[in-house]
């Protein structure tokens, strides 16, 4: 009788590690290929190393260079999401985005036509975005919220089409 239930309990114990074991791996594998990535934060160097061997998926067309006479009736902005294909990229967008990492979090800004597009945002630990901007816009504010502070990043393009940005930090402050 003792035998019978020793080896009962080791069965049980094998059965139980390879289950637990099976399920993690399974589990492990079908997240990683759903969303293509390890589901790990980046740091700014790994979003750097990313961007430097990652290809813009779209970009603005820029306005040309000819300026609209005074009477013209300015023309409805195009669709990219409409379009057959995706407008070409020329090899200088590259220099035009930019890895952004603040106390709450780090993100891609990246400028086309004298618009701001972010990508890649990922909140730091304890904190979680509040809005979900992602542009394209003249201006985009993102901001990283924890318990007990507001990090807004305001995101524009400058002059030479490159990302700029400004931190504004917000204590939050419990009145318990």
């Amino acid at each position: 009788m003792k035998r019978r239930m020793l080896l009962a309990g080791a069965g049980w114990l094998v059965a139980v590690v390879a289950a637990t074991s099976g399920g993690i791996a399974v589990v492990g594998l079908v997240g990683e290929g759903l969303t293509g990535q390890s589901g790990m934060a980046m740091s700014a160097d790994q979003i750097r190393a990313e961007l430097a061997t990652s290809t813009p998926a779209a970009a603005v067309v820029p306005p040309s260079a000819a300026a609209p006479s005074p009477t013209a009736t300015p023309a409805a902005p195009s669709d990219p999401a409409s379009a057959g294909s995706p407008p070409s990229t020329s090899p200088d967008q590259r220099g035009n985005q930019r890895a952004i990492s603040t106390r709450g979090g780090s993100f891609v800004a990246q400028c086309a036509g004298g618009l701001v597009t972010l990508r890649s945002l990922f909140p730091h630990q304890g904190f979680h975005l509040d809005d979900d901007p992602r542009g394209p816009a003249r201006s985009v504010q993102v901001e990283f919220e924890s318990y007990d502070l507001d990090v807004k990043v305001t995101v524009a393009c400058d002059a030479d089409g490159r990302p700029k940005h400004s931190v504004e930090h917000d204590r939050e402050y419990d009145s318990d």
